[in-house]
């Protein structure tokens, strides 16, 4: 009887347990975001509010903004303002958790080019970083085995009405939208048997940026050639300039060459004028002391 009670007891503080932790389950998960997404992307990150569902086993959780790295002036990479995880409950107590979906509806996202490289292309050298080579993860297994870390399977994750706004730092901030195409990431972890929250995390914004990349790299060619032609444009500038320089400068080196020539002609001209009016004034004098001569009586 006294064990009956003991193990009823037990039970009953078990419930209640389990309660509690469903009903902080979004408190939970709330930490886990800021504290896996960081760890991912080496970016300051925070959402606002996790909200859960018990009955349907859903999450909604509300503003997760990822910054960019250092060096970047735009706000932010990454704005998610509605992120919603479907969850089976009764894998919530196995060791793999199981994820029907995960929907990141109307993501924001940030594309700024700086010089040689960009917020988005920082963020992947991060994402892949935090990634474990084949050793590592061979390693990491072993580890979680030994610890009982969870781990999970997501059947389909799903990014829709994205939008990409494009800002390189010489254009001071300024950004033009570009529509991103739904993403879809089928049995992610699957394979594995499961995988750690940090590598879900990991694949997905690696799987999220290439798509990005993809996008950018079909539509960019309008702007590469729109930056091009604005490099064009300056070179041709300066070149102009510079030509016309060159050709202002060769105009006064004609002139001033000109301008001496007519100098040395001038005082040349000067020269023969004076040796004339010389020879003048000599004819004359001589002229003059002729007639003189001729005037004395007996001078002849």
């Amino acid at each position: 009887m006294k064990a009956l009670k003991i193990i009823g007891i037990i039970v009953v503080v078990l419930i209640i347990a389990l309660f509690a932790i469903i009903l902080n389950l979004g408190k939970i998960v709330k930490t886990g975001i800021n504290t896996v997404v960081p760890q991912v992307t080496k970016c300051e990150a925070h959402v606002d509010d996790v909200n859960f569902n018990v009955f349907g086993g859903k999450f909604e959780i509300k503003n997760l903004v990822i910054k960019n790295p250092e060096g970047y002036k735009t706000d932010h990479a990454f704005a998610l303002g509605h992120i919603f995880v479907n969850v089976n409950m009764g894998s919530l107590m196995s060791d793999v958790i199981e994820i029907d979906q995960v929907l990141i509806d109307a993501p924001e996202i940030t594309y700024e080019v700086g010089l040689g490289n960009s917020n988005l292309n920082t963020i992947l050298e991060n994402v892949n970083s935090s990634l474990p080579s084949s050793d590592e993860e061979k390693k990491e297994e072993k580890e979680e085995k030994k610890e009982g870390g969870k781990k999970v399977v997501v059947n389909l994750v799903k990014v829709t009405n994205g939008k990409i706004g494009v800002s390189a730092k010489i254009a001071g901030g300024m950004e033009a939208p570009i529509v991103l195409p739904d993403i879809e990431i089928k049995d992610l972890g699957k394979k594995e048997g499961g995988i750690s929250m940090v590598q879900a995390a990991a694949i997905t914004l690696k799987t999220t940026l290439l798509s990005i990349f993809d996008v950018l790299k079909s539509s960019g060619k309008l702007l590469l050639d729109g930056a091009k032609a604005i490099g064009e444009g300056i070179v041709d500038g300066v070149k102009s300039l510079g030509d016309g320089a060159k050709d202002s400068i060769k105009s006064l080196g004609d002139s001033a060459k000109d301008g001496v020539k007519s100098l040395e002609d001038g005082a040349k001209s000067l020269g023969d004028s004076a040796k004339e009016l010389k020879d003048n004034v000599k004819d004359n004098v001589k002229n003059a002391a002729e007639g003189l001569k001729n005037l004395i009586p007996g001078k002849k």
